[in-house]
């Protein structure tokens, strides 16, 4: 994905220049520090990461390197801890799901679980494996894009929903990546994002819209609440405060269009 997205990379790692690399580094920047390098088999750290190790930095190399040939041994790196799901067994809905969200419902998150992991069904409200923390609630913490990066930067993986005053339209979009406000326009390439309208009673059904190409997927500015796409042809863009929503009719960019003007 990295290399996709990084114009000019030769085909042959072999005739990469220092600046090859550091391009694709500077692709990668968010998402090098999200990747469980010590939870990695010991056949995909030679076939996968080694070659591209000029990019992680020499520590980082050392701790990977370190740890595939002494699993005991003490490293300075953070360990991410491998992911998991929380398993459900109970035929009924108890646990860990609380719905915290006064416009989705169950079956909403069911469905963006659903999206998330990319099966082809849908979760029941009773085998939901994730666990959705309300960081942020409009009506209780305010509509500024100051509090939403106060209150939602450097948290990986969320889910941003809202009500379009009018209409009662749920969209939204999965940034699966972080957001962050310490520079004036940041873009980020993933192909994990994806936005969405939510069924409502004036729309049977939820509309998904995954990502085609995955340049500048992700966008993050000190002046703008949550941006999914560029803004010179936006898939989404929700600037909290008085909410702006531009959603992109090119096809070259989504797979369905969420909504109709």
């Amino acid at each position: 994905m990295g290399k996709e997205q990084t114009p000019d990379l030769p085909s042959d790692l072999k005739q990469w220049t220092e600046k090859n690399f550091l391009d694709l580094k500077t692709t990668l920047d968010q998402c090098i520090p999200l990747i469980r390098y010590f939870q990695m088999p010991g056949k995909d750290i030679v076939a996968k990461v080694k070659p591209y190790r000029q990019i992680l930095g020499l520590s980082l190399w050392d701790d990977i390197s370190t740890k595939a040939l002494d699993p005991d041994a003490s490293i300075s790196s953070t360990i991410l801890p491998a992911r998991k799901k929380i398993p459900v067994q109970l035929p009924v809905r108890e646990v860990h799901f609380i719905n915290s969200s006064s416009i989705s419902n169950d079956e909403h998150f069911a469905e963006i679980s659903s999206w998330i992991d990319r099966r082809p069904s849908k979760y029941d409200i009773t085998e939901i494996p994730y666990k959705f923390n309300l960081l942020l609630r409009g009506t209780r913490d305010g509509f500024t894009f100051e509090t939403f990066h106060r209150l939602c930067d450097n948290i990986p993986s969320t889910v941003v929903v809202i009500k379009v005053n009018g209409t009662n339209e749920l969209l939204g979009g999965y940034n699966p990546l972080i957001w962050m406000s310490n520079d004036s326009h940041k873009w980020f390439s993933t192909t994990d994002s994806f936005i969405f309208s939510l069924k409502t009673q004036n729309l049977p059904n939820s509309i998904l819209s995954r990502i085609i190409h995955a340049y500048r997927v992700i966008g993050c500015s000190i002046n703008y609440g949550p941006v999914f796409g560029d803004y010179s042809g936006s898939q989404m863009i929700i600037t909290i405060g008085i909410i702006v929503i531009m959603l992109n009719t090119m096809k070259n960019h989504l797979d369905l269009i969420i909504r109709i003007f």
